[in-house]
């Protein structure tokens, strides 16, 4: 089986996030999709505005109509900071022998690469999908990756919390269900 890998703070989850996983899915040919919320990002200077638990239910709302998409807490039940290598060490203890994972990023994440802890082992974990978006420029990629193009929005997680605090609708910006999650729980100032 192939397995993609879909790893974010999705705070909160946006339908780029979903697009970004069908393409990588299509193009890729995988045979399902793992979003993965992270707890502490290493990457960002702050912790995400959402608690974990929120975002692993908005993800679940997100995917919930899909059978090829699911939800893991390997993540957020981890201590510290979400380090890429270290969960692909953990997802291939809990993947099948025959199975392969495949690590999904953007085109806006792959020049950021090389910053990554112990990314020269990386490659030896999973092959590296990164979905290609207009206007931004491929890194250098581990040995035997593939790019697939994607049709993701240019809409960011950021980018909404801003609109929501502002009391702006997000409909076609966020899944089907998840506004509701948000504006039910209070999140982001709404």
């Amino acid at each position: 089986m192939k397995i993609g890998i879909l790893g974010g703070t999705f705070d909160p989850v946006h339908n780029g996030h979903i697009v970004l996983a069908y393409d990588a899915m299509k193009g890729a040919h995988l045979d399902k999709v793992i979003f993965l919320p992270c707890n502490i990002p290493p990457h960002k200077g702050h912790r995400p505005v959402a608690s974990g638990e929120d975002r692993y239910r908005m993800l679940n709302i997100a995917v919930d109509k899909n059978p090829s998409f699911e939800v893991s807490r390997i993540e957020l039940d981890r201590s510290g900071p979400s380090y890429s290598v270290e969960t692909l060490k953990d997802m291939k203890k809990i993947i099948g022998k025959g199975d392969n994972l495949y690590f999904i990023i953007g085109s806006d994440s792959s020049g950021d690469l090389k910053s990554w802890k112990d990314f020269d082992k990386l490659s030896g974990l999973a092959t590296f999908i990164v979905a290609s978006r207009p206007g931004y420029d491929i890194g250098k990629l581990p040995a035997g990756s593939q790019v697939v193009p994607s049709k993701a929005l240019d809409v960011s997680s950021s980018g909404i919390r801003a609109g929501l605090k502002e009391g702006t609708p997000q409909k076609g910006l966020i899944p089907e269900g998840v506004e509701s999650y948000i504006t039910d729980k209070g999140l982001y100032g709404r």
